[in-house]
């Protein structure tokens, strides 16, 4: 029997919150391939004046570091394009370890440094890797999630990442496992990031109706099914979700007191319960996580205080922190997003009592590590602290 809701992490042992802002960048997977991209990354991202990076180390059930768990990434065995052979990489040893490599420079440089993972895509290649990788998509399909229609969840079908399904036991029991790993590996982590911990409500159809979730749900639900009892299934999702949160903090805690824990979150809070299962203010207010990074992506002043007022206005938790995140999209320039409407987002965040700001992402800074005008002003401008 699934649980209905799960224990307060309130009293249980976190990072402390501290009082110097956060000042965090984004990096992602696809930023570095090499040592010397580590090295470049976190210099520049310490130049500017950034003290905290969320660097990208789990995409899709694919590791960056070191893991007894889960498959290297295929993206660090040469690099290849997946349509060029890259799959066929999974799981071979790059002869480096690039979050051990961003810890160490990471200390040099005083900035910290959280192992940024996603959390329920599986695979998002349209080939499929190659079974002697181990990964989970070739030897656990059914952990995958199905929607309506019975469809199982594949990059070809729904044309996005496969999502593995947080109401399966055994799915969970993995995920712990993974993150446990990380935490237990790398002490010299400032934290573990989560992303991606939610249903895929970014693309059409509804999930999961596997047998083990409609027949979990008809329990909860007193018989009904997911069409008759829409609100239901809705809550009974979140409660798949928050039980997920609440097994990974516990686990990663347990094994490092010290880490914080934090999550990338959508934005619309009234939407994410419905959409995404996601009741991220929750898990605030219950413990589960350290520090609330809702993405507050959008070029126009009043969208942006609309996500700002939702965690920091009246329904923001006592306890915890709530970092803001913005994303300079080069696609807003004909909107009017400059360096300077990107300032902008930060001294209102700043305003309204934020604990800091993220931004999205490094590529979008740094190009090929060099600093384009976002950073140049960025630093010019003294946002973060950096001197010229």
């Amino acid at each position: 029997m699934l649980p209905l809701c799960v224990p307060s992490l309130a009293t249980a042992a976190g990072a402390p919150v501290k009082a110097q802002e956060v000042r965090a960048l984004w990096v992602t997977r696809w930023d570095y391939r090499t040592p010397e991209d580590v090295r470049a990354i976190v210099r520049n991202a310490a130049s500017v004046g950034f003290n905290c990076l969320y660097f990208q180390v789990r995409g899709e059930a694919t590791c960056f570091f070191k893991s007894e768990v889960e498959p290297w990434a295929w993206e660090l065995a040469g690099g290849a394009p997946a349509k060029s052979g890259g799959v066929a990489d999974t799981g071979r040893d790059p002869g480096w370890d690039p979050l051990a490599h961003a810890i160490a420079e990471a200390k040099r440089l005083g900035v910290g440094l959280h192992a940024y993972m996603n959390v329920l895509p599986a695979w998002k290649r349209e080939e499929t890797p190659p079974p002697s990788s181990g990964h989970i998509y070739v030897t656990h399909p059914e952990w995958l999630m199905v929607d309506e229609r019975g469809r199982r969840m594949t990059p070809q079908t729904h044309k996005f990442y496969a999502f593995l399904n947080p109401a399966l036991p055994d799915v969970r029991k993995h995920l712990i496992a993974v993150y446990g790993d990380a935490a237990r590996r790398y002490p010299g982590l400032a934290g573990i990031h989560l992303d991606y911990i939610r249903y895929p409500g970014d693309v059409q159809g509804d999930f999961s109706h596997d047998p083990y979730s409609l027949e979990a749900f008809k329990r909860f639900s007193g018989g009904l099914s997911p069409r008759q009892a829409p609100e239901q299934w809705q809550t009974w999702r979140a409660k798949q979700i928050n039980l997920l949160v609440y097994e990974l903090s516990r686990e990663i805690r347990r094994v490092n007191p010290a880490l914080e824990v934090s999550a990338a979150v959508v934005a619309n809070y009234k939407r994410a319960p419905s959409q995404y299962g996601q009741c991220s203010l929750e898990w605030a207010r219950r413990g589960f996580v350290d520090t609330l990074v809702p993405m507050a992506y959008h070029h126009d002043e009043a969208s942006f205080q609309g996500c700002l007022n939702a965690f920091l206005g009246s329904s923001r938790p006592e306890s915890g922190r709530v970092v803001i995140g913005i994303y300079p999209n080069p696609q807003w320039a004909k909107k009017g997003y400059t360096p300077e409407t990107m300032a902008r987002q930060i001294a209102l965040a700043r305003r309204m009592n934020a604990d800091g700001v993220a931004v999205f992402s490094y590529q979008l800074l740094f190009p090929d590590h060099q600093p384009n005008a976002w950073a140049k002003y960025l630093k010019r401008e003294e946002c973060f602290g950096a001197k010229p």
